[in-house]
C-alpha cells in the first residue's frame, strides 16, 4: 500500500474536524446493468442501482457513480478476499476492474458545520432534503474533482485524488481558522 504522507493541522473543534482515513482499498468497477445479480452474488453484497446510491457492508463500501460505473472502497486486510473474487469473476462476467488504491485518499470532514464548511468550496446543495445520509456524488471542490459520501447528519467522506490532498488540507485549514 501506499504511505498517506499527508499532514493535517487542524485544532479539532464541535465545528468541524478533518481527518485522513488510513490506507483503503479502491476499486473502480465498470459492468453492464444487467450483470449486476450475478456480480452481487460473487461479491456478497448487492451494488446500488441508482446513481448516488450506496450500499455499505461491514468494512466495505460501494458507490454507483454512473450507468455502469461503481466505486468500491475497503479495509486492506480484505485484499486476499477481494483478489479471490476477481479470480473468480475472470470469464465469469464481462466486467472492468481497476485498482485505484494508490490514486485516491479519503478524508473524514465532521462536526455541527461540516455543511458550511464543505459547502465553501463545493456548488452541491448540501441540505439533508437534498443530499440525504447514505447519499453519494461526483462533484467538485474548489475546482478538485471529488467523490462526496453522507455518513451521517454531521459527517462525510471525501475522496479525492491523492496529488489534490495537500492543496485540500491546506484550504480545510484556511476555513477553519478564518470560522473559529
Amino acid at each position: 500500500m501506499f504511505d498517506q504522507a499527508v499532514n493535517i493541522n487542524l485544532k479539532k473543534s464541535d465545528k468541524f474536524e478533518c481527518e485522513v482515513i488510513g490506507e483503503q482499498l479502491r476499486f473502480s468497477i465498470r459492468m453492464h446493468q444487467s450483470t449486476l445479480k450475478k456480480a452481487s452474488n460473487v461479491f456478497g453484497f448487492n451494488f446500488p442501482k441508482n446513481i448516488g446510491g450506496v450500499e455499505k457492508i461491514d468494512k466495505t463500501l460501494c458507490m454507483c457513480l454512473g450507468p455502469d460505473e461503481w466505486i468500491v472502497i475497503s479495509e486492506p486486510e480484505l485484499k486476499t478476499q477481494f483478489d479471490d473474487i476477481f479470480a473468480r469473476l475472470s470469464g465469469y462476467l464481462t466486467i472492468s476492474i481497476t485498482d485505484i488504491s494508490n490514486r485516491n485518499i479519503g478524508f473524514i470532514l465532521r462536526g455541527s458545520e461540516v455543511q458550511k464548511y464543505i459547502n465553501s468550496g463545493c456548488p452541491l446543495d448540501l441540505d439533508l432534503k437534498s443530499f440525504p445520509v447514505g447519499k453519494s456524488s461526483r462533484t467538485v471542490f474548489e475546482s478538485v474533482s471529488i467523490l462526496l459520501f453522507r455518513d451521517s447528519e454531521t459527517s462525510f467522506r471525501l475522496e479525492c485524488w491523492r496529488s489534490f490532498s495537500s492543496y485540500l488540507t491546506n484550504f480545510f485549514e484556511r476555513i477553519a481558522k478564518t470560522n473559529d
